[in-house]
């Protein structure tokens, strides 16, 4: 069972879709305005499935966790404050905000959401946007974060297939 919470106290200042300007495509994660040395905490309880220690990216110091079907992601983070293999809950500490990461400017956090099943990928994001950094393909996090129709849809293919998925709900997000 998961319920994504936020990772960071501080509003959302860019979602799925966006555009980006300085890069190729489209953002494939919600940002959270967070200062350098902000707490980061796990949006959902799972096990630390990847720490990525060395600035040799955009994406800079990060931390995967996985929670059932879903991965989590952190980036740009300042510290990191857990080890792979580590269980960890909801609210617990993962590290700290930062700019880490080649080309970033302004201290914020990325979030995203990937999975490495196909079917759910293309249910929730409306075709497969394959991840960077694994097997895994990002899906829109928005959905999760505002209890919208594409999570009820999601909730009720993820039953079909014998997924447990009681108890995954929507937590309230600043947008500003």
């Amino acid at each position: 069972m998961m319920r994504l919470t936020a990772p960071v106290d501080g509003p959302i200042t860019s979602v799925w879709g966006d555009p980006r300007p300085s890069r190729r495509g489209i953002h494939r994660g919600v940002d959270w305005r967070a200062p350098v040395g902000a707490p980061v905490v796990a949006m959902a309880p799972g096990v630390v499935l990847r720490v990525h220690n060395r600035v040799t990216s955009s994406a800079g110091r990060w931390v995967a966790v996985r929670s059932g079907p879903f991965v989590h992601r952190y980036l740009h983070l300042s510290r990191i404050g857990v080890e792979r293999g580590d269980h960890v809950d909801a609210g617990d500490l993962i590290g700290r905000a930062g700019r880490s990461g080649i080309g970033i400017s302004a201290p914020h956090l990325h979030t995203d959401l990937s999975t490495d099943d196909q079917e759910l990928a293309r249910d929730l994001a409306g075709g497969l946007y394959k991840a960077v950094w694994g097997p895994y393909y990002y899906v829109p996090m928005e959905p999760f974060l505002d209890g919208g129709v594409i999570l009820r849809r999601a909730l009720a293919r993820l039953e079909a297939r014998g997924i447990e998925a009681e108890g995954l709900r929507a937590a309230p997000f600043r947008h500003t």
